[in-house]
């Protein structure tokens, strides 16, 4: 069996620099074709950005004019002119109001210049005038009358005792004629009253100037019977 024949150390490498060679040129070609194919897909990406990048931008502004849409608020339309309208019917009422006021006022004034002051408006009702009650008038007392001819009866209607007895002396101090004098039968009577008869009755007045100053003075009236003795009737009140 014959010996292999072992190879060189030249030949060794000699070889190995060859698949250095080769290695290095593969590898440099490689790196040619990965950098073309990378500038390749990165020219179709950027075409393909360029392309795709305003429909997504316009879709965006589309979206975002229907949310404007749907959000905004309409402007009012009929309320304004309604108040604007009001405004105005009020604004043209006030100023005819002021000048039916102002024509009314002038007229008036020249009426009431003319007719002197006393103006009578006929659409307006008079004030119905309060009737006053008619005051009945006190007969004055005559001057000319004699207390003597007058005679009197005097009685007590208050139950005081002495009563009756100080009205006869207060009378016939001043004059008059006391023909008698006695008590009530109930002592009912809270003020002075005094009767005369009908044809006597020029003395009430003069009667009853004569007491008010020291007696109040209550019913009066020439109403005392004819049948009684005396002309004049005096009760003495409680006093």
């Amino acid at each position: 069996m014959a010996k292999r024949k072992e190879p060189s150390k030249e030949n060794e490498n000699r070889v190995s620099q060859v698949v250095e060679v080769v290695e290095e040129s593969d590898k440099s070609e490689a790196l040619e074709t990965i950098k073309e194919d990378a500038q390749e897909i990165e020219a179709v990406a950027e075409e393909l950005g360029t392309q795709s990048a305003p429909p997504m931008e316009e879709e965006k502004e589309k979206q975002k004019e229907v949310v404007e849409e749907l959000f905004q608020k309409e402007p009012p339309t009929i309320a304004p002119d309604f108040t604007e309208n009001k405004r105005g019917s009020s604004r043209k009422f006030l100023v005819w109001a002021a000048i039916v006021i102002s024509v009314a006022l002038l007229v008036g004034g020249g009426l009431i210049a003319i007719t002197g002051g006393s103006l009578s408006v006929p659409f307006v009702g008079e004030p119905t005038p309060t009737p006053t009650p008619a005051s009945t008038p006190t007969p004055t007392p005559a001057l000319n009358l004699n207390r003597e001819e007058l005679n009197i009866e005097v009685l007590n209607g208050g139950g005081t005792p002495g009563a009756a007895s100080k009205m006869k002396a207060f009378l016939e101090e001043k004059g008059y004629t006391v023909t008698d004098v006695g008590n009530t039968e109930e002592y009912t009577y809270e003020q002075t009253e005094i009767y005369v008869k009908t044809e006597k009755q020029e003395y009430l007045a003069l009667l009853e100037d004569d007491l008010k100053s020291d007696y109040n003075i209550g019913t009066t009236g020439a109403t005392l019977s004819e049948d009684s003795s005396a002309d004049a009737q005096v009760i003495v009140g409680k006093e």
